[in-house]
């Protein structure tokens, strides 16, 4: 992942190395570009770092102790046996780009007991910044309604079932490799500078804790999701009622 390139707008975004995709390509960052080297002015040749990705729902702690998820303010739409529906209360999914010593290390422990790390909510807290960013992960209790204890299979499942309207309407994290990676960015903010109206209409990617304004991207055509969606749409539906 090449981050905090400066395009053609004098913005930071990110990219995934063109030559570390599927189809790999040329990669005009790492070929050309210099960058600032930590801590000093000094200017090195760009080079990717390795980071570890994950799907997450974003969730918050009540008053009265209880973890509920945090929904869109606005509706969302997403595509069902070819046709668009607009649906309402839909659980935010995000993306968590992070390192894996400073960040995923933390749930080692943890899976290496209970073969699981999607059984419970986490508490993450961050703290210091730049180089010397460090993560405190805390377990909450487990709670039947949300996994399956020592059982990952049965948990992600159960996640996926509870989840699918949020995730239908999600990119993938394959997707969102691949329109990090595209040709499409690397041209309109590595290439030849686009009309500012065209860049205003740019859709945001969701922040992670490293990047100030999150990556942007292209905005994501609807999810197409299966005909089996559509019981779990319904059941959404009078869920949010």
């Amino acid at each position: 992942m090449h981050e905090f390139i400066v395009g053609n707008d004098k913005k930071k975004h990110d990219f995934v190395c063109a030559r570390e995709l599927a189809n790999p390509r040329d990669c005009i960052i790492c070929d050309k570009m210099m960058v600032k080297k930590y801590g000093t002015n000094d200017e090195v040749p760009a080079k990717p770092s390795d980071k570890t990705l994950g799907l997450a729902i974003l969730r918050k702690e009540l008053d009265d102790g209880s973890v509920v998820d945090v929904l869109h303010e606005k509706a969302v739409e997403i595509e069902v046996d070819g046709e668009k529906v607009s649906v309402e209360n839909v659980p935010v999914v995000g993306v968590i780009k992070q390192g894996q010593r400073n960040f995923w290390d933390n749930f080692n422990g943890y899976y290496t007991r209970y073969k699981t790390t999607i059984d419970r909510d986490y508490v993450v807290t961050r703290q210091g910044k730049d180089k010397n960013t460090k993560y405190a992960v805390i377990p909450l209790d487990f709670e039947a309604d949300s996994g399956v204890l020592k059982d990952g299979k049965k948990s992600k499942a159960l996640l996926e079932e509870t989840y699918a309207v949020a995730l239908a309407s999600h990119p993938s994290l394959i997707e969102y490799i691949e329109k990090l990676g595209s040709v499409e960015r690397y041209d309109f903010f590595l290439g030849e500078r686009k009309p500012q109206a065209e860049l205003d209409d740019e859709t945001e990617v969701e922040a992670t804790d490293e990047t100030e304004e999150g990556p942007v991207a292209e905005k994501p055509a609807a999810k197409t999701a299966a005909s089996s969606l559509q019981a779990k749409l319904l059941k959404h539906k009078k869920a949010a009622a």
